[in-house]
């Protein structure tokens, strides 16, 4: 396993993000692009893919 430095910010918006990925789940929403989590949240879709890349190979390109 590799050691990877997530910056601080990364580590801030992640509750952010987990809180409106539960909300969606609530929902029944199974699967979200960017695009879509970027509006609940307010953050652009390129921070958030750039965000969750740290998390290792999730989803597929345009949706998952």
């Amino acid at each position: 396993m590799r050691n990877i430095d997530v910056p601080k910010a990364t580590l801030h918006r992640y509750p952010v993000y987990l809180k409106a990925l539960r909300r969606l789940q609530k929902n029944g929403v199974e699967r979200v692009m960017s695009k879509e989590l970027a509006n609940l949240v307010d953050i652009e879709p390129t921070t958030i893919r750039r965000d969750f890349s740290f998390l290792g190979n999730l989803g597929k390109q345009g949706y998952g």
